[in-house]
C-alpha cells in the first residue's frame, strides 16, 4: 500500500486543503477491492492530522482514528459498501494523532468491473468540523433567546374563578386601552383577529377543567403593531377544593419570535451545506465513446449521459487542452488522475468541477473503460460561506439583543447553578467594584448592608427550585448614592433539564430614583 502521489502532480495547483479557506478540508480515497490497496490524496492526510506520505494507507489504520463511540457504525458501513456494491454517505467523529477531535461526511461509491464484480471503490473525506461547531452555536444562542424572553415579562394579571379579569393593569398598559376595558373578558378585543377564537376557546376549556393556561397569540400593542406574547395562568385552589382565583402573566416574545425565524433559515442553510450528493459517477467507453453517467448527474453537474465530443466541447477553452492530455495520459498508464476543471452550461454559466478518474481494462476481450466520480465544487465553497454568514447573523442578534438592552435600561448577567457571578462589566461600571470583587457572591458587597442576606436567600432559593422569579434590592453606585433594582431570574437548561446557568436582567426602577440608605 502506498499513499497517493503529490497532488501537484495530477492536478494543476494546490491540494484542495491548502488554498485559503474558500471550503472546507477535504481529501480523496481509493480502495482497490481486488487487492486492497488504499491510497489517500494529501488533502485526506491533513484531514487525518497526518503529514502526506508519513504512514502507508490502509483501511485499518484509518478505522482505528474513528472515534471509539463511531467506530463500530462506520465500521458496519464499510462492510455494506464492500459487499452490497452501493453509495455510502455518513458522518462521524475522528480523532487525530495529537488527541483533537473532528467530524467528517464521508461519500463513497464502489464501481463493478464488466463482470458484476466489485474492483474499485473511491471518494472523499470532508472536514465538517465547522458546520457541526456553527450548529451547536446556533442552538446555545436560542437557549440563552429563550431565557432572556421569559425574563422580560408584560406583567401579571388576576381573574375570578369563572375567568373573567379582575386586575388587568399591565395587559391596559401594555395595549393601550382602558383599564376597564380590560377587565372581565374585555382583554380578548385586543387580540388579533386570527388568533382570538382560539384563545377564547382554550381559555374557556382550561376554566371549565380548572387546568394550567398557556397559550402564544398575536396581541395589539399601544402602538398599533400587532406582536407575540406568551401568556400564562394557573388556578389557585385549596387543597381538592374549588378553584378561588386565577393568577397569571404574560410576555413579549415577538423578538424571539423573530430570532427564531432567522435561526431556522441559517439552520437550513447549513443542512444544504452539508454535501448532500455532491458526487456523480459516470463511465466512458472508449470504443463507442459514449460516457454513461449516474442518475443524480443532471441534479449535480447539470448534464446527463453524452458523447465524448459533447463533453470536450463543453469543457473551459483554458482547461480543454489540460484535460485531454491527462486522459491521454491515463488511457497510457492506466493509473488514476484527479483534477479541476470549468464547464459551461448550455445557459453558458460556468461550473467547477473535481473528477477523479482511473482505467478499467477489458474483461474477455472488451473493451476497456474509463470510470470516475465528480464532484460540484460550488457546494463546498457554499459550506463556507454559509458558516460565515451564520456567524454574521449571530453577531447581528447579539447587537440587536445589546441594543435592546441599553436602550432599556437593562443589562444581562450569568451566574452558575451554585449562585456565583464570574463577571458584569456593566455592574462593574455602575459600582466602581474590580473584577476580583464582582466575581463569586462579591457582587452582594456592593447591595444595601439590609438588603444582602435576603438576597443571597433569594437567589439561592430560585437556583435550588429552577423556578424563575423577580425581586427588588438597592445597590450602591460609584458614588455612594444607592438606586433601587428591580432583577428578572430565568433557568437555562440543559437537555437533560440539568441547570447550566442563569440569566438575570438588572433594570433601575423609577430611573435611578434615589433611596435612603
Amino acid at each position: 500500500m502506498k499513499p497517493m502521489e503529490n497532488a501537484a502532480q495530477t492536478h494543476d495547483g494546490p491540494d484542495p486543503i491548502n488554498h485559503g479557506r474558500a471550503q472546507p478540508p477535504f481529501g480523496y480515497w481509493e480502495w482497490d477491492c481486488n487487492t486492497g490497496d488504499v491510497t489517500w490524496s494529501d488533502g485526506l492526510f491533513r484531514v487525518l492530522g497526518l503529514e502526506p506520505g508519513s504512514v502507508a494507507a490502509s483501511y485499518d489504520l484509518f478505522l482505528g482514528m474513528v472515534h471509539p463511540e463511531d467506530r463500530a457504525r462506520s465500521a458496519a458501513a464499510g462492510q455494506v459498501l464492500a459487499d452490497r456494491s452501493q453509495y455510502i454517505d455518513s458522518e462521524f467523529r475522528i480523532v487525530q494523532p495529537q488527541g483533537t477531535v473532528r467530524w467528517v461526511a464521508s461519500k463513497g461509491e464502489v464501481f463493478q468491473d464488466p463482470a458484476g464484480k466489485a474492483s474499485w471503490a473511491a471518494g472523499m473525506l470532508i472536514d465538517i468540523t465547522n458546520i457541526r461547531e456553527a450548529q451547536s452555536e446556533l442552538s446555545a444562542r436560542e437557549e440563552r433567546y429563550r431565557a432572556l424572553a421569559l425574563a422580560s415579562s408584560i406583567g401579571e394579571w388576576r381573574a375570578t374563578s369563572q375567568g373573567d379579569a379582575i386586575e388587568a393593569q399591565s395587559w391596559a398598559n401594555y395595549t393601550g386601552r382602558p383599564v376597564n376595558d380590560c377587565t372581565g373578558r374585555g382583554w380578548l378585543a385586543a387580540i388579533h383577529p386570527k388568533d382570538v377564537d382560539a384563545v377564547g376557546a382554550t381559555w374557556d376549556e382550561a376554566v371549565r377543567i380548572g387546568s394550567y393556561f398557556e397559550m402564544s397569540f398575536r396581541l395589539q400593542h399601544r402602538s398599533g403593531q400587532y406582536r407575540w406574547v406568551l401568556c400564562k395562568a394557573v388556578p389557585i385552589k385549596p387543597q381538592d377544593g374549588p378553584v378561588r382565583e386565577w393568577v397569571g402573566t404574560a410576555e413579549d416574545i415577538h423578538a424571539k419570535r423573530e430570532m427564531e425565524e432567522l435561526l431556522r433559515i441559517h439552520e437550513e442553510r447549513l443542512r444544504l451545506a452539508r454535501f448532500e450528493g455532491p458526487m456523480a459517477t459516470w463511465d466512458f467507453n472508449l470504443e463507442t465513446g459514449q460516457i454513461t453517467r449516474s442518475d443524480n448527474a443532471q441534479e449535480i453537474l447539470g448534464v446527463g449521459s453524452e458523447t465524448v465530443e459533447e463533453f470536450q466541447s463543453s469543457i473551459h477553452p483554458d482547461d480543454r487542452a489540460k484535460i485531454e492530455a491527462l486522459v491521454r495520459a491515463t488511457r497510457h498508464s492506466g493509473r488514476a488522475f484527479s483534477s479541476q476543471y470549468r464547464r459551461i452550461g448550455k445557459d453558458g454559466s460556468v461550473i467547477w468541477l473535481r473528477s477523479r478518474v482511473r482505467v478499467v481494462p477489458a474483461a474477455y476481450g472488451g473493451a476497456d473503460h474509463v470510470i470516475g466520480i465528480t464532484f460540484n465544487m460550488k457546494l463546498q465553497k457554499e459550506a463556507e460561506f454559509e458558516i460565515q454568514e451564520t456567524k454574521r447573523t449571530l453577531w447581528e442578534l447579539d447587537a440587536r439583543h445589546r441594543a435592546l438592552m441599553k436602550a432599556a435600561g437593562d443589562f444581562v448577567w450569568t451566574v452558575s447553578p451554585d449562585g456565583r457571578v464570574s463577571d458584569v462589566p456593566e455592574w462593574r461600571a455602575l459600582t466602581g467594584q474590580g473584577i476580583d470583587q464582582v466575581q463569586g457572591w462579591g457582587w452582594l458587597n456592593a447591595l444595601h448592608p439590609a438588603d444582602r442576606e435576603r438576597i443571597r436567600e433569594t437567589v439561592q432559593r430560585i437556583m435550588d427550585t429552577r423556578l424563575g422569579s423577580s425581586y427588588e434590592y438597592r445597590v450602591r453606585d460609584r458614588t455612594g448614592e444607592y438606586h433601587w433594582f428591580r432583577s428578572s431570574i430565568s433557568p437555562v437548561l440543559n437537555e437533560e433539564g440539568v441547570k447550566r446557568h442563569r440569566d438575570l436582567r438588572d433594570k433601575a426602577t423609577s430611573s435611578f430614583t434615589t433611596a435612603q440608605a
